[in-house]
């Protein structure tokens, strides 16, 4: 074939070849819609609210395990301290006691909202010798 001359290609041929195509870009298109699908999955929340009550804090610390798996953690979680004295408290940390906790006074309430099913760990004790009770509702 010289420079002069022009390939022609026959329609059925050339159907399949753009059938071909498209069938590949709805392929990837389904995939990132898939991954868009569980990512919003995992920021919406399910609408169940997970109450706690008179739960009981000392110097062992108390662990409360959220079940995990994507979008299965709590979105937000309030703590309110209704002992006499301080609670601390450790959101998502392996090792609490290697960071900062944030400390609840009494008759204090902590907020915390992540806007994402993020919360799967919550460590709350108190000072050497003493207890207090705390109520958590936290947003599934």
């Amino acid at each position: 074939m010289s420079n002069g001359e022009i390939l022609k290609i026959r329609p059925d041929i050339y159907q399949a070849m753009l059938l071909d195509d498209i069938l590949h870009t709805l392929r990837d298109n389904s995939e990132l819609l898939g991954d868009i699908v569980k990512k919003l999955d995992a920021i919406i929340p399910e609408g169940i609210l997970e109450n706690i009550k008179d739960l009981n804090i000392t110097a062992e610390p108390v662990n409360l395990l959220v079940k995990t798996g994507l979008g299965s953690g709590w979105h937000s979680i309030s703590i309110t301290n209704d002992g006499v004295n301080n609670v601390y408290c450790a959101i998502n940390s392996s090792r609490p006691f290697d960071k900062v906790p944030h400390k609840i006074k009494p008759s204090e309430t902590y907020e915390v909202d992540f806007r994402a099913a993020k919360i799967n760990l919550v460590h709350l004790y108190t000072d050497s010798g003493v207890t207090s009770t705390v109520r958590i509702s936290a947003k599934r």
